[in-house]
């Protein structure tokens, strides 16, 4: 699939976007953070032939970004892009983060409906993903009613996260598997009181235990069994990769922090020439945001795009889900529509 998304063609083209805020569900908790809406930014890309494609950001998922700055971003470049402007030439043109991913992932679904017809690929029509259990309210208990239906749960803990729910999700469901993210709210005591319950539970993924700014301390962390130490925050750009591998086993690659599925392929290469196993994550967004991520998921180690399934109202023509289990994106979502 890879192949795909690389390949980059230049075009006269012309963009549009459109802001929407999408409420969630439910108020979704990691450790220092709570969630009720999120804003999402669109952006569209129609040739000449009158070919269109689209993509989705969250312009506030990443620190250093917000909205005036991905629409600074996607301004300076619109001229480029009236010239023909590739998406191989965007790297040079735009830094990475989240207005690069929209245009990225608009580019690339462009370039997919004018060449290269995915869905006549012989391709899963369905993966497995990861779905969220949030932190609760304070004074509440998790909720994991859900579980026993899953085939992947990721599990989010802070500091004040009794240890004994791991076994209370254990007897929820013994056979699910268990990724466990502290989003960098673990102290050097917190990880190594945490590590022994994770290895008796079979947790597969500690994902951020650290803070980045402290997270240096991992790589003295030896008696890890078979849980896997995953860089979320700590690993924001492509260039972070070669200072990860020395207290990492995995990194989260996530489109708004990459830059769009262009520099995710990158990413997929890079950490696995530096060893690491590789996770393909999202932020919180509809089926479009997340679409190109089910693509690059066959070549990742674990998959966590579940972001659509915590909005009350996703897009037209949105992957369906069934459990753990997401659907592939229709051609009329994203990518080849022919």
């Amino acid at each position: 699939m890879s192949e795909f998304l690389a390949a980059a063609r230049g075009r006269r083209v012309e963009m549009s976007t459109v802001v929407v805020d999408r409420l969630l569900r439910k108020p979704f908790r990691i450790a220092g953070e709570e969630h009720v809406d999120i804003t999402a930014l669109l952006v569209t890309v129609t040739s000449g032939s009158g070919a269109s494609g689209e993509g989705e950001c969250n312009p506030f998922a990443v620190p250093g970004w917000d909205l005036r700055r991905c629409m600074t971003e996607l301004e300076a470049v619109q001229p480029f892009l009236g010239a023909g402007a590739s998406r191989t030439e965007l790297f040079e043109l735009m830094p990475a983060g989240p207005a690069r991913n929209a245009l990225d992932s608009a580019l690339a679904s462009l370039d997919l409906r004018e060449s290269a017809p995915l869905h006549t690929r012989r391709v899963q029509t369905d993966l497995a993903s990861a779905k969220t259990v949030s932190l609760p309210a304070p004074g509440e208990d998790f909720e994991f009613d859900e579980v026993a239906t899953l085939e992947v749960v990721k599990l989010k803990i802070d500091a004040t996260t009794p240890i004994s729910v791991l076994e209370d999700l254990r007897n929820a469901s013994s056979d699910v598997r268990v990724l466990v993210d502290a989003n960098g709210s673990l102290d050097a005591e917190g990880v190594n009181r945490w590590l022994p319950a994770l290895r008796e539970h079979r947790v597969e993924v500690f994902e951020q235990p650290m803070d980045p700014s402290a997270d240096r301390y991992l790589a003295d962390v030896e008696d890890r069994g078979e849980v896997l130490f995953c860089a979320d925050e700590s690993f924001q750009r492509i260039g972070d990769l070669s200072e990860l591998s020395d207290r990492y086993d995995m990194v989260n690659i996530k489109l708004d922090k990459v830059g769009g599925p262009s520099a995710a392929v990158r990413a997929f290469a890079l950490a696995s020439g530096f060893g690491l196993k590789r996770m393909i994550g999202c932020m919180i967004g509809s089926s479009l945001a997340v679409a190109p991520a089910w693509w690059l998921a066959a070549e990742a180690d674990f998959v966590d795009i579940d972001g659509p399934t915590l909005i009350v109202e996703d897009v037209q023509h949105a992957m369906q889900w069934n459990g753990s289990r997401a659907t592939r994106p229709s051609p009329l979502l994203w990518g080849s529509g022919t």
